[in-house]
C-alpha cells in the first residue's frame, strides 16, 4: 500500500506534467456544478493528517441526500438569517451592485456551507441557485412549494445533463452495486476518490465575459483561478460572470473544462491554504487516512478492466516507490488514469460506475424525489419545451428571462 513517500513521489510527478489538455465536449461550468453537488452531499472537516480510521467512523456534516441543504441550511424556521426578514420564503441576497451573496461586516458569506464561497465561480453558482429559488418562490408564494420544485429540477439536471456529460457511455445504468439499506450514506470510495475527478477539470484561468469570438480563448477578460477568482470576499463588478462562458447559452458555445486526466493546473499545487497547499497531496493523504482500496483491488472486485504499467504513467517515479505504486495504485490516481486512457472526455469504467451508481442511487432511493413520488414527472414550462431542462434553462430563468 502506498505510504507518504510514495504519495510525495506521485505528487511530484503529477506536478511536473506541464500543459493542460482542453476538453472538446465538457463546458467549463460542469467543473463547478460538480463541486456544488459535492458540497451538497459530503463534508468531512477532520484534518487529513490525522491517523487512519475506518470509513464508518467518518462523520459527514452534510445530509447524504441531494437536498440542497448547502443552499437552504435548516430552512427559514431554524436558520432565519439565510432568508429575507419580512419574506421568509425568499433566500437573502445582497442587492449590490453587483448582486452578491449576503455577507457580514467582514465579508464572510452567510451560507448553509461556507465552502460555496471558496472561489468566485462556485459562489456565483450558489447565487444562481438562490436566484432560481427566489423567482419560483415569488411565482408560487410558498417556500416549501418552491423548494420542492427547485429540487425536482436540480435532480433532473443531475440525472439528465450532468451525469451524461461526465460519464459518457462508460456507465448508463442500471445500478447493480450501490443499494443503500437502512438509510442513505456516501461510500468512502466516492467521497475520498472517485468524485474528486473534478480537480483535473479545473482550468488555470477563466474568461468570464461574453467577449471573445473563440470561447476557448481567454481574451482580455481572463482571470487566473488564484488570486483573480479567489473566494471569501465580496463580489465586485470585475469578477462578475457571464454564464454563457460556462454553459450552453449562446450559439458559439462556452469555454471548455480541462480534460479528465492526470494533469492538474499549476494553481492547484499552490492553494492559499496553510495546512497543505497541494490539492493532489491533500487528496491522496485523505485517501490513505480513509484506508481506501487500491485501484487494482477495486477494479478486480467490480470486474472492471485493469490498467497496464504504461497506462499508469509512473515511469518517472524512482524505485522502489514506482514498484509499490504500480502494484497498489491510489484509487483517485487510478480513476484519473483510466479516464485519460479513455480520451479524457469522460470517466473510465471504474470511476463512471462509482459516480453513476452513487448519484443515481441517492436520488432513486430518496422517498421525497420525483423518481419515487412522481416517476412520470418531467420539467414543464421552466425549460421552455416540456421534458427538457438544463443548466442553460436554469440560468435563463433564474436571471429573469423567459423559458426557452
Amino acid at each position: 500500500m502506498a505510504d507518504v513517500p510514495e504519495i510525495d513521489a506521485l505528487v511530484k510527478t503529477m506536478e511536473a506534467r506541464h500543459g493542460i489538455k482542453q476538453s472538446e465536449t465538457i463546458p467549463a461550468g460542469f467543473t463547478y456544478l460538480g463541486q456544488f453537488i459535492d458540497h451538497d452531499i459530503t463534508f468531512d472537516p477532520t484534518s487529513f493528517g490525522t491517523r487512519a480510521r475506518q470509513p464508518r467512523n467518518t462523520v459527514n456534516r452534510r445530509t447524504p441526500r441531494l437536498d440542497l441543504d448547502s443552499l437552504y441550511g435548516g430552512g427559514p424556521a431554524l436558520q432565519p438569517y439565510l432568508y429575507e426578514k419580512h419574506n421568509l420564503r425568499r433566500l437573502l441576497l445582497d442587492p449590490g451592485p453587483p448582486l452578491d451573496l449576503p455577507r457580514n461586516d467582514e465579508d464572510v458569506a452567510l451560507l448553509g456551507d461556507r465552502r460555496n464561497d471558496e472561489n468566485a465561480i462556485i459562489s456565483q453558482l450558489h447565487l444562481l441557485f438562490a436566484q432560481f429559488h427566489n423567482r419560483i418562490a415569488d411565482d408560487l408564494g410558498s417556500f416549501e412549494k418552491a423548494r420542492k420544485r427547485v429540487l425536482r429540477h436540480y435532480h433532473w439536471i443531475v440525472l439528465h445533463e450532468y451525469l451524461p456529460t461526465v460519464l459518457g457511455d462508460a456507465w448508463t445504468g442500471p445500478r447493480k452495486h450501490f443499494e443503500p439499506k437502512g438509510g442513505p450514506f456516501i461510500p468512502a470510495e466516492f467521497s475520498g476518490a472517485a468524485f474528486r475527478f473534478g480537480h483535473s477539470m479545473v482550468r488555470p484561468s477563466y474568461g468570464i465575459r461574453a467577449l471573445p469570438l473563440d470561447p476557448d480563448q481567454p481574451g482580455e477578460d481572463a482571470l487566473p483561478l488564484f488570486p483573480g477568482l479567489e473566494g471569501f470576499q465580496k463580489l465586485d463588478a470585475i469578477r462578475r460572470i457571464d454564464w454563457e462562458r460556462f454553459f450552453e447559452l449562446a450559439e458559439r458555445g462556452p469555454q471548455h473544462a480541462s480534460k479528465i486526466d492526470t494533469r492538474l493546473p499549476g494553481p492547484l499545487f499552490a492553494l492559499p491554504f496553510d495546512d497543505e497547499p497541494a490539492l493532489a497531496r491533500r487528496t491522496l493523504l485523505r485517501g490513505k487516512k480513509l484506508g481506501l482500496p487500491s485501484g487494482q483491488t477495486l477494479a478486480h472486485a467490480l470486474r472492471k478492466p485493469a490498467l497496464t504499467d504504461e497506462d499508469l504513467r509512473l515511469e518517472e517515479v524512482a524505485e522502489p516507490m514506482r514498484e509499490t505504486l504500480t502494484r497498489s495504485t491510489p484509487l483517485w490516481y487510478w480513476i484519473l488514469c483510466e479516464a485519460e486512457k479513455a480520451g479524457g472526455e469522460h470517466l473510465g469504467p471504474l470511476g463512471a460506475l462509482i459516480v453513476g451508481e452513487v448519484l443515481t442511487g441517492l436520488i432513486e432511493t430518496d422517498e421525497t424525489s420525483f423518481v419515487q413520488r412522481d416517476p412520470g414527472w418531467t420539467p414543464g414550462i421552466l425549460g421552455g419545451t416540456p421534458g427538457e431542462f438544463s443548466m442553460a434553462s436554469l440560468v435563463r430563468y433564474a436571471q429573469g428571462g423567459e423559458p426557452f
